[in-house]
This record gives C-alpha cells, sequence and structure tokens, in this order.
C-alpha cells in the first residue's frame, strides 16, 4: 500500500517513505493527518481477487470501463483517489482495511518461516 503525504503532496511507499514518515512515524502521521493510505494497483487486484471479481464485474461496481481497471491493476495509469472512497463505500472500509493488510502479515510471516527454514537448513 502507498501513502499520500499532504505536506510533500506525493505518493510514497513504506518502503520509501518521505521525510515526514521517517521523522515522525507512520502511526503518528496517520493520526494527525499528514498522510493517508491510497490503494495502488497490486490493492485494487487483492482486493478484486478477494471478492472473486472479473474486471468487468468490478468496473461496473465503480463505474468505469473493464479497460481502466485493467490500466490501473498494470500499473500503466494510477488508481485515482476517487476510487478509494468508492470502494469504501461498496465493500466498506474496514473491509478493505483488513484485505489490504492480510497480504502483509502473510508476507512478513511467510519471511520468518522462510528465515527459519533457512537457519535449520544452514550449517
Amino acid at each position: 500500500m502507498k501513502y499520500k503525504c499532504f505536506i510533500c503532496n506525493k505518493k510514497y511507499s513504506l518502503s520509501n517513505p518521505c521525510q515526514h514518515i521517517k521523522e515522525i512515524g507512520l502511526q503518528k502521521c496517520i493520526e494527525h493527518s499528514i498522510v493517508e493510505p491510497v490503494i495502488d494497483g497490486k490493492d485494487l487486484l487483492k482486493i478484486r481477487k478477494h471478492f472473486n471479481l472479473t474486471q468487468t464485474e468490478l468496473a461496473k461496481k465503480i463505474g468505469v470501463t473493464p479497460s481502466t481497471v485493467c490500466h490501473w491493476e498494470a500499473e500503466k495509469r494510477d488508481v485515482r483517489e476517487w476510487v478509494q472512497k468508492v470502494l469504501e463505500s461498496v465493500f466498506g472500509k474496514e473491509t478493505l482495511e483488513r484485505i489490504l493488510k492480510e497480504g502483509e502479515d502473510d508476507s512478513r510471516e511467510n519471511n520468518r518461516e522462510q528465515t527459519k527454514k533457512i537457519s535449520s537448513v544452514s550449517c
């Protein structure tokens, strides 16, 4: 997931955060409305797959063309900020947050498991 910094007025990822997130910390930036999570193409794909929707079905739900969804998911175009609001109204904000966090938590857990396997195999 990416974040938009309202001070810098740019989007950043957690792997490459803006100076404000580095200095203040992500949680405090969110609490004080300095940054806001934004959905990118990978997030949109994860949401669509979670609900077992085709690009055409998702496009109908949010009022765009299937080719627009395709371009967003392929990250040929940025997902517009209004799309997040529409997705939240269709699926629920808490549901979307849970879906997007599941992937982050899974990848962290997979990394821990891989580290355990590697350390158990190493000499």
